[in-house]
């Protein structure tokens, strides 16, 4: 090879390395748009969040039989009087309270009205009569009430009976303290101090007299619930587009009234508070065809009007905010106020078309319930034995403080789709019903007694209210027994003094559980690319992109790569120590990947074990070799945008494409030769232009394992771009090289400074270094000229 060649690799490496460094270090991801239509929303469908765990827009007008009543029951009719009827001075109300009149007057017809007191008064024994329209527990507005009025808006007022006597009225009570806010003096310290509270009290009660729907009318309200069958006549709903104002919005988008068809709600109406609003703009809120599941999800909002500059600005429909717990109601929440909003899961939502199958004979009936189809997909996945070790709250999909008849009813209904009975011509399906069956008896078991210490007592301790994905449909809520620590012979691995986990959820799949088509096959150890999320249940950006992470681990199934979530610090085998208060350094699984922030994420390998049959023709494991293990133990690809980024380093898109990069790099990662002290003197580093990145090896150097791992990443590309022209490219841990043959003496490489890389002619032995300086900082990397 002639000089010249030599120059020229040289600079095509100096250009390569360049560009594939600063490429890792941005882990800037670009989304591709393929063109797609969006379907129409026609007939009845859910409107689900994308936030997880998955909550469905829930119509609700309080409650039946709440409160009690103030009389003796509903009444068999309520009377309205005629609203605008008077005898030219006086009107019904004058009536029912000069009884006499009545009789003296009830039928004298006047010049104000064509009917008489007899016809147009309850009190005299007319008025409109019916059955009540409200019932004890319905939330109502009322109009006309004075103070009271103002309580409409806060859903703070609800019927709580009948009143007593010959004129029927409601009795309504405010629930909580409500109305406007007046100055109260009270005595604090020896001192009279004034604060502001509410006009109107808890508890305090007002008649309204009659059933006029102008005085008093049912409040809805929009909750947010669990997506159940059970409620889908509150859970359903349709939408009627507006005829000529398709034009109006952005591309893909449509302009629709939202309604509830059982009660003839209008979304808009019932969460506008009084704002004049009955329509939404529906708009995707991701590209077409960008990653599967980009086309399910809308933003639902309403035009706020243009601002100072001419922009339209929006109010989106919100399950939530980032850093506040997720809404029980929905909201509208301003794009204009809280910039950003838009790009954060709360704003997306799902339209689910409700089944019109009532069917409940075994599987077919799986689909139809969200939380049955997650733990058919959990256990043959994960394994059965994941199932075991969480809460019975979360195996029956119940709230913590559910009544015993809400633990009894979602009992049944979950035991319909699992009891084993009904697959008695499928055994295989059946010996997995049947443990799911047991798992949900034992957790029904558990929860069904009202004594809170034995729910307590019945509470297994692996579980944690704080785990962010144990609602997850695609991602895996990895737990500690998914990790087995490795034995790495005493060598010192820094700050986690010499602990190691990998990723270990293979020894814990079943055989008669999997649905895997080459499960009865012999096959040798292969490995499984993960992408592990390691979260603090106390970091709000973790608790924000949830359902996003979701979306991604979706698609990423694909790509044959699994996504799995860690909570630092929320196990008792690995608990919080003092001034750490996310978990990721005393918790040792954390710790080992160096990072102080949260969430951090990386692209995995979990090694498999093979299977063969022995002499008796049953199949025994086949372990992989240690060294394999070990070897994909060290592999890791960071994505290093996160530390730096916001809530949009998490869009699925972007997150995907950092998976795929990390599994090009672990597939591009055999091409990097792990050398030794002997290696550097081997013809093949010898006769090649080569290229060696020079890391520190004992963990105790103090460099940045961002610029570490980003100069980890970058090489396997550079192998594999290089690759036909034999180019050689190496990485070298430094450390004491005598001890071990893992490690190098770098001293005598001429190794100044560490991380480095090198790039060497042939025959070469100091080679010229791309890196300039110690480096402290991701933002200090500098390349080479």
């Amino acid at each position: 090879m002639t000089m010249t060649e030599v120059r020229r690799r040289r600079r095509r490496l100096r250009a390569v390395l360049s560009t594939t460094l600063a490429l890792a270090l941005a882990s800037s991801s670009s989304s591709s748009a393929a063109a797609a239509s969006r379907s129409a929303l026609d007939g009845t469908f859910r409107v689900a969040t994308l936030s997880i765990p998955r909550r469905c827009l829930h119509l609700d007008g309080g409650v039946d039989g709440g409160g009690g009543s103030d009389g003796e029951g509903a009444p068999a009719a309520a009377c309205a009087d005629r609203r605008d009827w008077h005898d030219g001075t006086n009107g019904c109300a004058a009536y029912a309270s000069n009884r006499d009149w009545c009789r003296l007057h009830g039928s004298h017809r006047y010049p104000t009205s064509p009917r008489t007191a007899r016809e147009a008064c309850c009190a005299c024994g007319g008025g409109n009569r019916g059955p009540p329209r409200l019932r004890p527990g319905e939330h109502v507005e009322v109009r006309g009430m004075g103070l009271f009025d103002s309580c409409s808006a806060e859903y703070a007022l609800r019927i709580k009976g009948y009143a007593e006597g010959s004129r029927f009225g409601y009795v309504v009570e405010a629930t909580k303290p409500c109305g406007p806010e007046h100055v109260v003096h009270v005595r604090e310290g020896g001192m009279v101090r004034g604060r502001m509270e509410p006009s109107i009290k808890a508890g305090t009660t007002f008649v309204v007299d009659g059933d006029d729907p102008n005085i008093i009318s049912k409040k809805w309200r929009v909750e947010l619930r669990k997506c159940r069958e059970k409620w889908g006549e509150e859970q359903s709903f349709v939408a009627t587009p507006l005829a000529g104002q398709e034009t109006r919005g952005e591309e893909g988008s449509r302009f629709a009234r939202i309604m509830h068809p059982l009660t003839g709600v209008d979304l808009a109406s019932a969460i506008a508070k009084g704002k004049n609003r009955n329509a939404f703009e529906i708009a995707p809120s991701f590209d077409a065809g960008a990653f599967d599941g980009s086309d399910d999800y809308f933003y639902i909002r309403v035009s706020d009007g243009a601002d100072r500059g001419g922009v339209t600005t929006h109010s989106y429909l919100a399950s939530g905010r980032f850093g506040q717990r997720e809404f029980p109601e929905v909201q509208l929440v301003s794009g204009a106020v809280h910039r950003g909003f838009k790009e954060q899961e709360f704003s997306m939502f799902q339209f689910l078309p409700v089944s019109k199958d009532e069917s409940d004979v075994g599987e077919a009936n799986v689909a139809a319930d969200e939380h049955a189809e997650w733990l058919l997909r959990m256990a043959t996945m994960i394994g059965i034995d994941y199932l075991t070790q969480l809460s019975p709250w979360h195996i029956l999909d119940v709230e913590r403080d559910s009544s015993k008849n809400d633990v009894k009813s979602r009992f049944r209904d979950l035991s319909r789709i699992f009891h084993p009975d009904k697959l008695i011509d499928q055994p295989g399906k059946r010996e997995l019903f049947e443990r799911i069956f047991v798992l949900l008896q034992s957790a029904y078991q558990g929860l069904k007694g009202a004594d809170e210490a034995e729910k307590e007592k019945f509470k297994i301790e692996a579980e944690s209210g704080s785990q962010l994905f144990l609602h997850s449909r695609y991602v895996v809520e990895l737990l500690p027994f998914h990790w087995t620590e490795l034995d790495i012979d005493g060598v010192d691995a820094g700050e986690d003094s010499g602990r190691r986990y990998i990723l270990n959820t293979s020894s814990h799949l079943n055989a008669t559980l999997s649905d895997d088509a080459s499960f009865g096959e012999e096959r040798e150890p292969s490995t499984q690319v993960w992408v592990a999320f390691m979260y603090s249940a106390r970091c709000g950006m973790s608790r924000t992109v949830v359902g996003m992470i979701d979306l991604a681990a979706r698609h990423l199934r694909h790509e044959n790569i699994l996504v799995g979530a860690y909570g630092c610090g929320l196990y008792k085998e690995h608990p919080i120590k003092e001034n750490d208060l996310t978990g990721v350094v005393s918790d040792p699984i954390c710790a080992q990947f160096r990072r102080r922030e949260t969430p951090n994420v990386h692209v995995i390998v979990e090694t498999m074990p093979g299977r063969k049959r022995d002499e008796n023709g049953v199949f025994v494991e086949l372990p992989p070799p240690a060294e394999l293990v070990r070897e994909h133990s060290q592999f890791k690809h960071f994505y290093a945008a996160v530390p730096h980024g916001n809530t949009t380093q998490f869009h699925p898109r972007k997150f995907i494409d950092f998976a795929i990069a990390g599994k090009r790099v672990w597939e591009n990662s055999r091409l990097v030769h792990k050398m030794s002290t002997d290696d550097f003197a081997d013809p093949g580093f010898m006769g090649n232009v080569s290229v060696v990145a020079f890391l520190d090896g004992t963990g105790r150097g103090g460099t940045d394992p961002e610029v570490v791992d980003a100069i980890s990443s970058s090489l396997p590309g550079v192998a594999h771009r290089f690759l036909k022209e034999e180019v050689y490219v190496g990485v070298a841990r430094c450390g004491n090289g005598s001890d071990d043959q893992e490690h190098v003496d770098c001293s005598e490489l001429e190794v100044s400074w560490l991380p480095d890389i090198k790039i060497y002619g042939p025959n070469e032995v100091t080679g010229i270094s791309l890196l300039r300086g110690q480096f402290s900082d991701v933002r200090d990397v500098q390349i080479g000229e």
